[in-house]
């Protein structure tokens, strides 16, 4: 086992100290130092002054420093009524320190200072922050719907907008007002996301379906995965011997045994395939998480709700909650507040309930 290199003292030269920050990695074999001074009391950091270096490198670097105008000149003072341009400056400002201090990638900051640049800056830059109304937004989110942008670019746009906007309430920049949202334009893809179906909607809607996509669907419908999880899948992550799936989603691989039914019809699919025993299980498909949707939409719900259905029939059934959260991937209580919905003949039990047992 490789050693880790020990952790080098600080170093001070006159005013400017050096501390170590983040230890060496594969690519930067040495120490990242932040530098700083002390003004009042209070530390402050150098812009471009921080580096990665050893003890040596970092004290000829803070001899060159100390001879130079390190310390930081005062802001001037902010006018009283802020355009949505200067507070938008103020905001990329922040975001570029954080991206210099490796919090956040490069590209997310060219990416936020684009949308201003181009979107914000020369449309809505001029409006005092503290005067912009809902109307302003609106017209501006429908000049972009008219001019053929995608929806869901528009609602990225109008993210960062609000963003921005919650940023400088924090800061006390601007008043502590909601800024309401507009009506976005419809984003395709996420019509209908929200709708758990009943059981027999889901079945009857995958009995019109063949191939590739009546299989999707059922491993939708009997393991509550998510569908990018699904459509990700490969062969080896299916155990034919041991009757198991692994699952890789965004809270890590998870091991759900496969029951005769899921086991059958993926045995189904593995011989109409060739019994392969590499590759994705819909390698021979483009893009079949954008084709499922288009196929299932249009009886009402979308992949997501037989995940929302799937949940709703474990933790109806009564489930033990690790044996849940084991299924699921994610927590029980997320579960009972986000997905699972309360079915007609319970709601109706329960209120017969309130009502002393009447029925």
């Amino acid at each position: 086992m490789k050693k880790r290199k020990k952790k080098p003292a600080s170093i001070a030269i006159g005013p400017l100290k050096a501390s170590p920050r983040r230890p060496p990695t594969a690519t930067q074999p040495d120490w990242y130092w932040q530098v700083y001074y002390y003004e009042d009391r209070k530390p402050i950091s150098i812009p471009g002054g921080s580096r990665r270096g050893n003890p040596t490198e970092i004290t000829e670097h803070l001899i060159q420093l100390a001879a130079g105008g390190y310390r930081q000149k005062k802001a001037a003072p902010l006018p009283s009524e802020l355009t949505i341009d200067q507070l938008c400056r103020l905001w990329l400002k922040e975001q570029k320190e954080r991206m210099e201090r490796g919090r956040q990638a490069a590209s997310s900051y060219s990416a936020q200072k684009n949308i201003w640049k181009q979107h914000i800056a020369p449309r809505i830059g001029a409006i005092i922050a503290n005067r912009i109304t809902r109307t302003d937004v609106q017209r501006w989110v429908d000049d972009q719907d008219d001019e053929g942008i995608a929806p869901r670019t528009v609602a990225n746009r109008h993210r960062q907008l609000r963003q921005i906007w919650k940023w400088g309430r924090s800061r006390g920049l601007i008043d502590d007002r909601e800024l309401h949202r507009p009506e976005l334009p419809l984003v395709e893809g996420y019509t209908n996301n929200h709708v758990t179906p009943s059981l027999k909607e889901a079945e009857e809607a995958l009995s019109n379906f063949k191939g590739w996509k009546r299989v999707l669907g059922e491993l939708l419908l009997v393991t509550g995965a998510r569908v990018g999880e699904v459509c990700e899948l490969k062969w080896a992550a299916w155990d034919r011997e041991g009757r198991a799936l692994t699952l890789t989603g965004k809270t890590g691989p998870r091991t759900i045994p496969t029951v005769s039914t899921t086991h059958r019809l993926l045995l189904e699919w593995w011989m109409s395939e060739g019994q392969p025993h590499t590759g994705r299980m819909f390698r021979n498909i483009q893009d079949p998480r954008n084709a499922f949707y288009q196929a299932i939409r249009h009886h009402g719900f979308t992949a997501h709700g037989l995940r929302r259905l799937a949940s709703t029939r474990l933790i109806g059934a009564g489930v033990d909650p690790a044996a849940y959260e084991a299924l699921m991937g994610h927590s029980f209580s997320m579960g009972l507040k986000v997905y699972a919905e309360a079915e007609p003949a319970r709601l109706a039990a329960a209120a017969s309930l309130l009502a002393g047992g009447e029925k």
